[in-house]
């Protein structure tokens, strides 16, 4: 039977919708959409995305992407990520994005997406990964067992209650400062060399396995106590704004760089660091501080504390930046190198303090202070020039001495103020004494 005409042209018409279908068909499966405009702008200035902004990208245009830089562009949305099937490395901080679908991009090393609003991720299918940080964001929970490989994770500024590392035994550091962590194990993460664990709400942490970490810390806590005995690589220690009582360093010998402020120290040895370059133990109970060992010391900031005696004769004093010891009323004697030497004008300590070579210059001073009552004013004090010495009495004697116990200067006041020059004093710590039939004082004038 020849066909009719009828069912030729029926033929002909499926065939032509079933290739039509197919064409449609393979265009779409050609693309990805992408709905954010300013996604898709990066990618077409980039050069990545080749056929404009029209809300899509070629397939062929994504697949051979491994590194994608998206940082700070407003973007809200990364739908269409999906297209890049072999990305490596992906940068999408500073953008607007409140979550990311990760689970096409299996070969993914790589992730920054700090400073988002992200408050969920997925990463469990990213076993490759090796460095994540996600950073300021709004994430209060992650789940990273399954990335076993991964060496690096920052996840700070977020409101974590709880992290599990237990199974990233190859972490390197670990940064997830600024949550609301109760606690941390990281007992199992043995390659551990930089910790960064402070102001959360710790009572406890166990370092005692981490015996390559260089770096801790674990300030803004809840700690009394940390054992730092098994970690000898330490060279950087923060763990002020707890409640610790007392804290051994004896092991650290490479400690570089320490920060005790606002605990509960009654004590602080330092003697077995003598590469130490800062140390600030601001506002504890220490009643006494060697740093005769530290010859590399160039900050110290110890105000605060019930100091009556600190040795600062190291045979370096010259190289220091910043030297704070105020708020300290017991403290009168600070040794030092040399007690006059011009740099000691920089350095900040309370009025009834003094820099002194020798214990007999302390001993000496002592005796002289003890002598004393009220009875004139002093103005400026720093000097520089001149001082303005103003008494009550009708005429005294002025003797101004060096801090050995010299007398450099002797001449007589009269009533009010007295304008005295000093040009010929160089720079150092004085004691200025007043003399007369109602009182006798002594005060220390500081020469710059």
């Amino acid at each position: 039977m020849q066909p009719t005409n009828i069912g030729i042209y029926k033929h002909i018409y499926l065939l032509v919708l079933f290739i039509s279908s197919f064409t449609i068909s393979q265009s779409f499966s050609q693309t990805t959409e992408i709905p954010d405009s300013n996604f898709e702008e990066v990618l077409v200035n980039l050069n990545i995305d080749t056929n404009g902004l029209n809300g899509n990208i070629l397939n062929s245009d994504a697949i051979g992407i491994t590194q994608l830089s998206l940082s700070d562009n407003y973007i809200h949305d990364l739908s269409g990520l999906e297209a890049f099937v072999n990305l490596k490395a992906l940068d999408c901080s500073f953008n607007n994005l409140s979550s990311i679908d990760l689970s096409q991009n299996i070969h993914l090393e790589e992730l920054n997406a700090n400073e988002n609003q992200i408050n969920s991720i997925n990463v469990t299918l990213n076993s490759k990964l090796e460095f994540l940080s996600l950073s300021s964001n709004q994430l209060s929970f992650i789940d990273i067992t399954n990335n076993l490989d991964l060496e690096h994770l920052s996840i700070n500024l977020n409101n974590l209650t709880s992290l599990n590392v237990s199974n990233n035994i190859n972490l390197d550091y670990l940064s997830c400062y600024s949550n609301n962590l109760p606690s941390i194990d990281v007992i199992n993460n043995t390659n551990l060399k930089y910790l960064f664990i402070n102001d959360n709400e710790l009572m406890n942490l166990d370092v005692s396995q981490n015996i390559l970490l260089k770096t801790l810390s674990c300030g803004s806590n809840e700690l009394t106590t940390i054992n730092l005995e098994d970690n000898s690589e330490l060279n950087y220690l923060d763990c002020r704004i707890n409640n610790i009582t007392s804290l051994d360093l004896s092991v650290c010998i490479d400690l570089k760089r320490l920060f005790v402020s606002n605990n509960l120290l009654s004590e602080l040895d330092v003697s077995n660091h003598p590469e130490l370059l800062l140390l600030y133990a601001r506002y504890n109970n220490l009643t006494s501080l060697d740093i005769s060992n530290n010859p590399d010391l160039r900050w110290i900031r110890c105000e605060g504390n019930n100091l009556s005696n600190v040795d600062f004769r190291n045979g370096n004093n010259s190289r220091i930046s910043e030297f704070v010891m105020t708020e300290n009323s017991n403290l009168s004697c600070i040794f030092v190198d040399d007690a006059e030497a011009g740099y000691l004008a920089n350095w900040l300590i309370d009025d009834a303090s003094a820099f002194v070579e020798d214990e007999s210059d302390c001993e000496a001073l002592s005796v002289v202070e003890e002598e004393l009552t009220i009875g004139f004013n002093m103005f400026p004090n720093p000097a520089t020039e001149m001082v303005s010495i103003s008494i009550n009495t009708n005429q005294a004697d002025l003797e101004i001495y060096s801090i050995k116990g010299q007398l450099i200067l002797n001449k007589p006041l009269t009533f009010g103020k007295n304008i005295i020059q000093l040009n010929a004093l160089s720079s150092g710590m004085y004691l200025v004494k007043i003399t007369s039939d109602n009182f006798t004082e002594a005060k220390k004038l500081l020469l710059n």
